[in-house]
């Protein structure tokens, strides 16, 4: 009995341990550290923690926030980013506060993918969405692309969000 519940426990640690391990690589680039693959927001805010720091600073308009909890449909969204880039060091930690605040976990899936400065991506991904600049933000209802803000926002990023999400309702 003990030796199967030891054997138990080491698969389920080497388990846990394969399910734990990174899907980015860091590049070092002087003194500055490039990751590229997919990244949960975690990783990003391990990583890089004064993006985390951004994102508690920021604070979104409450008005389109509590617009943005009433999405009725399910959707999802790729964050295509630049580690290394000030447009994404600037406007990811804020979509990731919006994300929160307005609960969009509840109805989205969220993707991050860090790009390289030449903005490719081992598995062709940012070729085949067609990234040409960073951050993009791309949103999908039913695997259909419905909208993407590229760079900076037309106006204010939750408003720009809410464009896209809520005339797709």
């Amino acid at each position: 009995m003990y030796r199967i519940l030891l054997i138990s426990l080491l698969l389920l640690l080497h388990c846990a341990k394969e399910s734990s391990q990174k899907n980015y690589e860091k590049i070092h680039n002087g003194d500055r550290v490039i990751l590229s693959g997919e990244i949960s927001v975690e990783n990003l805010y391990d990583e890089f923690p004064d993006w985390e720091k951004n994102a508690l600073a920021y604070y979104p308009d409450t008005a389109v926030i509590s617009r943005l909890q009433n999405i009725t449909y399910d959707f999802s969204a790729e964050v295509f980013l630049g580690t290394w880039c000030s447009d994404s060091e600037r406007e990811v930690p804020r979509f990731l506060k919006i994300w929160q605040e307005a609960n969009l976990n509840e109805k989205g899936e969220l993707f991050l993918y860090t790009l390289g400065r030449d903005k490719e991506s081992k598995n062709g991904l940012s070729e085949l969405k067609s990234i040409k600049f960073v951050p993009t933000f791309i949103f999908y209802k039913n695997d259909k692309e419905i909208g993407r803000i590229v760079e900076e926002p037309a106006e204010i990023l939750e408003k720009d969000i809410s464009n896209i999400l809520l005339k797709n309702e």
